[in-house]
């Protein structure tokens, strides 16, 4: 049993720490029915976290993909004001691109549509997510509902997007705003927060000059070390 405990450990793949790498962003006032990021240097075997703002409802169609041909899984989605979609997307284990760019394509020519995308390193290569959670409000600021982490080891991120432009973002407690989430208007931006012990019951913030903000969210945990407790989290 000794033995094979030790295999595990030899043949487990190393991971870097848990860290954010880097974030681009893209999108425009004028109608179009893509957006995209400016190109970026990925690493193989890293998570992309991207965030997308429409400005249209939740259910106009959205979808993304990246030069290095990577699957994107939605994870959350946040309507506000009625016209305004919010979206969280991830690729996990993904494949490395020294110029990758991220691409979204929606159902329709749409203006005032942006888009980010934030590399994280350290995370689980097999199933990363853990929790992912949504809120909306008008105003401003905008804050959650009550949220948990299933593991003490985690990044936790937001896509933050508000209806107005040329806006001033503050982080919300112990949050960092992703240099380089920030479009060009100021419309959408990100915050993450790196967290050693597991969170229960917590809740996440961001503060704007003011208008309908929307805030997507997911947290990333580390790989399980061989033979720890399973995570029953999926990829949806």
């Amino acid at each position: 049993m000794r033995r094979l405990a030790l295999l595990a450990l030899i043949c487990s793949p190393a991971f870097g720490a848990l860290a954010f790498v880097q974030a681009q962003n893209g999108g425009a006032q004028a109608s179009s029915t893509t957006r995209t990021t400016t190109a970026m240097a990925t690493t193989t075997g890293n998570t992309l976290v991207v965030g997308t703002r429409t400005n249209a409802a939740c259910t106009t169609t959205t979808t993304v993909a990246d030069t290095a041909g990577n699957t994107f899984y939605q994870v959350t989605a946040q309507e506000v004001s009625g016209n305004v979609c919010t979206r969280a997307f991830m690729a996990f284990n993904i494949v490395g691109h020294a110029t990758d760019v991220v691409t979204m394509t929606m159902g329709s020519s749409l203006g005032f549509s942006y888009i980010n995308v934030l590399e994280f390193s350290g995370t689980d290569r097999i199933a990363p997510r853990d929790m992912s959670i949504s809120a909306g409000s008008s105003g401003t600021s905008c804050t959650t509902g009550a949220f948990s982490t299933f593991r003490a080891d985690e990044v936790i991120v937001f896509i933050m997007q508000v209806s107005a432009l040329a806006q001033t973002w503050t982080a919300g407690s112990g949050y960092t705003l992703a240099s380089g989430a920030q479009d060009a208007d100021h419309v959408i931006h990100a915050q993450y927060k790196i967290v050693s012990t597991n969170q229960t019951d917590v809740t996440a913030s961001v503060t704007v000059a003011g208008g309908a903000i929307a805030m997507a969210g997911v947290s990333l945990r580390i790989p399980q070390s061989p033979g720890g407790p399973s995570n029953n989290s999926l990829i949806q």
